[in-house]
């Protein structure tokens, strides 16, 4: 069986890396198994890149721009993701050589793949969602905001007054698009395939829960005091761990963390560690160590493992993998009772969830979890392990494969 994913970057960002974690282990397993991105970071002979020739890659310099809301159309839009579809690399090309079996589509922003070109797909597709675009009129998650369940509009996000601007166009072009496609949905959790069920673009295609892969293997826990002595890390401190792509990032919610730790009892042998871009400003003076980005699965592992609890108060997300990642390598986690933390966080059995928002029970559940780490930490390891270990996550995959190749249509009845 031949099955393709693609993705925008090979493994920059959540999404590159769960769709790439998820490829390898299906080569593992027997499948063969590749992967297209538009932007390469390994040597893998499996990974190939978008072929684009000169005038294509000049084309796409001058069009780029299209697959973002125009400032001069929006000038109150202050960015972050949100992608309108319009602009798409030669990957129908690419397919009619390579004739996959099967193609699983996972992040497709940055001008990946428009709106027209994923219907002209021919193959059966399986889409693994890692955020909720597929249903909105272009923003990445939606906050709180519900008008992608009837159509978009005046968009928050875009500080749009005009029922019919580009949120309402693209989120037109969706729906009409891909009516009928040979398609089935995956989400990494049952928040986002909640979602999907109610969409009026996506809710009518089968859709599966499936979490995303982690290497058991390469995620497990380490000795502390050898992790801390690896990374530098003090051995006589409590450590709190926060950790994203941009630290910055609002949905990933530091601001609540920051309010959290201003809120615990005084103890000089608390300190806070940060991975990811940028050093945001504490409302406390508790002392942080920022280790800077880390793509190293490896040394990800030892940083969890130095770790006393992991922190991740997202305002909305969907499977985050630094959550699975901490939790695989025993460390207790905690979170907002939001989007699929739920999915990963066994409340007061692997860690805790907080009342979401609420910074006085985030801090509380950061010192029950530190009071029972242990605990907390075995039922973290043994449940990562069997729900999300990679070999087991391919072969569901391989077997929905196997089941949709057959058929015509993934459209419920």
């Amino acid at each position: 069986m031949k099955a393709l994913h693609i993705n925008t970057d090979e493994s920059r960002g959540g999404a590159a890396r769960s769709a790439n974690r998820l490829y390898a282990a299906q080569r593992i397993v027997g499948t063969d198994a590749r992967m297209l991105v538009l932007r390469r970071s390994t040597r893998d002979p499996n990974v190939d890149s978008v072929p684009l020739n000169r005038l294509q890659r000049l084309i796409r310099r001058r069009v780029i721009h299209l697959d973002r809301p125009s400032k001069r159309a929006y000038p109150e839009y202050r960015g972050g993701d949100w992608s309108t579809g319009r602009v798409s690399t030669p990957v129908l090309g690419y397919l009619e050589r390579a004739r996959p079996d099967v193609v699983n589509l996972h992040w497709l922003g940055g001008g990946m793949l428009s709106v027209e070109a994923l219907a002209r797909i021919r193959a059966p597709i399986v889409w693994t969602l890692h955020d909720m675009w597929a249903v909105t009129g272009g923003c990445h998650y939606a906050g709180s905001c519900v008008l992608y369940r009837t159509g978009c509009g005046s968009c928050p996000q875009l500080r749009s007054t005009q029922p019919r601007d580009i949120s309402a166009s693209t989120w037109e072009r969706k729906r009409r698009s891909w009516r009928d496609l040979n398609l089935t949905i995956v989400t990494p959790s049952r928040w986002l395939a909640d979602i999907v069920k109610e969409s009026p673009i996506l809710g009518g295609y089968r859709t599966e829960v499936i979490p995303n892969a982690i290497d058991t293997q390469v995620f497990r826990p380490f000795n502390a005091a050898f992790a801390r002595d690896v990374l530098r890390l003090p051995q006589d401190k409590t450590l709190i761990l926060f950790g994203a792509q941009h630290i910055d990032d609002e949905r990933k919610g530091f601001a609540y963390l920051s309010k959290a730790l201003a809120l615990l009892p005084e103890r000089d042998d608390v300190e806070l560690v940060l991975f990811g871009v940028s050093q945001p400003v504490l409302e406390t003076n508790l002392k942080a160590h920022h280790v800077g980005t880390i793509d190293n699965d490896q040394l990800l592992a030892l940083l969890y493992s130095a770790a006393d609890v992991f922190v991740a108060p997202s305002v909305q997300d969907n499977l985050p993998n630094t959550v699975m990642e901490a939790l695989t390598c025993g460390t207790p986690s905690v979170g907002f009772h939001i989007g699929g933390m739920p999915d990963l966080i066994d409340h007061q059995q692997s860690g805790y969830l907080a009342r979401p928002l609420d910074a006085e029970d985030l801090a509380h559940g950061i010192s029950w979890s530190l009071a029972n780490r242990a605990a907390l930490g075995e039922h973290a390891r043994a449940e990562a392990v069997s729900r999300y270990d990679s070999m087991q996550i391919a072969a569901r995959y391989v077997g929905l494969y196997t089941e949709i190749i057959g058929d015509r249509f993934g459209r419920v009845s």
